[in-house]
């Protein structure tokens, strides 16, 4: 047989009564150029025996069966059938639910004639305990860092899944969401398949029948600490103080599967940002510049004085009225937005922290924002392009 386009991968754990159907629907697919895997969890049940009928009962079509001791995670059983298949497109496809005959030649059709994107995916419709069809919105990578309305059943790119590194294990829910982050952060957008839906089995007994909202916040605060770039200083304030058990930030009102939005009014109780900051702030160490006057240069030929954009220039320590005194000159020489500030009472670390949206640093500081120096200072500006072109909306 020649090498397929699509693998399917379908971890199965304990799910010998749905996997019939679930196959059936693959082996029933307009598109044919695809592998199965089914990668049985260390199932109790007879999965892996119900599998080998399957693959016995369709000799004409790539079927296989991978088998693994109890991984606790469907994380682990999906990276592993992927490492194990060639394909250049790949779906996870869970053991209980199912896709229309031609859902996947949809979407491989979509990411043939879009070769920038990363993902295809489509509407969902339930069926079981509910049928709820579920209409989803148009991708949009902001939006999709804050809220995650498209399915673990989408089809993307292996080379997405590479620059990713595959399905992190140490989510313990929702690391759908986790992984079409990284997508879209690594440059491989998605795009909506239109006139099909895949069909989610619902339960009353399911993985997420008993929505636990304390490890729903304890997951988002993980995934905006994992890419603190995409996420506002306050929002990572909140998610470290959700992890480090912080009254404030566990009393942040949050919705499942959405991260809070800078304009929920209690994220300002986590920090008082520093005034007269513009919307993209990026901190610089007065020392540092005094030091290396050409990174102050550098960082003003990448911005405009009229840029939304603000260089807060802090000296938390040593002689600040010196440092001030060599960089004012400078600072008005080159006439970009800056901010000098020393560190009274009232704006310390936690201001700074609440404030900056990156850090211009010739050394690793400890400031909780991504950190870029000489070498990486126009990626600065990109950042700052992409956060105010495309703001996050709220809908949703």
């Amino acid at each position: 047989m020649s090498v397929p386009r699509v693998s399917v991968v379908i971890p199965c754990f304990n799910h010998a009564r749905h996997l019939p159907e679930t196959v059936e629907s693959l082996v029933a697919q307009t598109f044919e150029a695809l592998e199965v895997v089914i990668v049985d969890d260390g199932s109790t049940d007879d999965s892996a025996a119900v599998a080998e009928r399957l693959i016995a009962a369709h000799p004409e079509r790539s079927l296989r069966l991978m088998r693994q001791p109890n991984s606790g995670h469907p994380a682990v059983a999906r990276n592993n059938g992927i490492a194990s298949s060639e394909a250049e497109y790949l779906l996870c496809l869970d053991a209980d639910d199912r896709l229309p005959p031609e859902w996947i030649e949809r979407c491989v059709a979509a990411l043939d004639a879009r070769p920038e994107c990363g993902v295809a995916y489509t509407d969902q419709q339930d069926f079981g305990a509910s049928s709820q069809y579920h209409a989803v919105a148009e991708y949009s990578f902001p939006e999709q860092t804050h809220k995650n309305w498209f399915g673990i059943c989408s089809l993307f790119r292996r080379t997405a899944w590479e620059a990713v590194g595959g399905w992190d294990e140490s989510i313990e829910l929702s690391e759908d969401w986790d992984f079409w982050i990284g997508c879209g952060y690594r440059g491989f957008e998605a795009v909506k398949v239109h006139g099909t839906a895949w069909l989610y089995r619902t339960s009353d007994d399911g993985r997420f029948a008993q929505l636990d909202l304390a490890a729903d916040q304890r997951v988002k605060a993980k995934l905006v600490l994992k890419r603190p770039q995409l996420y506002t200083p306050l929002q990572r304030a909140w998610a470290r103080g959700v992890l480090a058990g912080d009254g404030v930030a566990l009393g942040v009102p949050h919705h499942f599967g959405i991260i809070p939005h800078p304009a929920t009014p209690a994220l300002e109780l986590l920090a008082e940002p520093i005034a007269d900051v513009r919307s993209f702030a990026t901190l610089a160490f007065a020392s540092e510049l005094v030091e290396q006057p050409e990174l102050l240069r550098r960082y003003a030929g990448e911005f405009r004085p009229d840029d939304d954009a603000t260089l807060v220039i802090y000296a938390p320590d040593g002689d600040a009225d010196d440092a001030f005194a060599r960089l004012e000159a400078l600072t008005a020489e080159i006439g970009a937005d800056m901010l000098l500030f020393a560190e009274p009472l009232r704006t310390g670390k936690p201001a700074v922290d609440a404030t900056v949206d990156a850090v211009l640093s010739a050394s690793d500081r400890a400031v909780a924002a991504p950190h870029y120096d000489e070498r990486s200072i126009a990626e600065l500006r990109r950042l700052a392009d992409a956060r105010l072109a495309r703001p996050f909306s709220g809908q949703g």
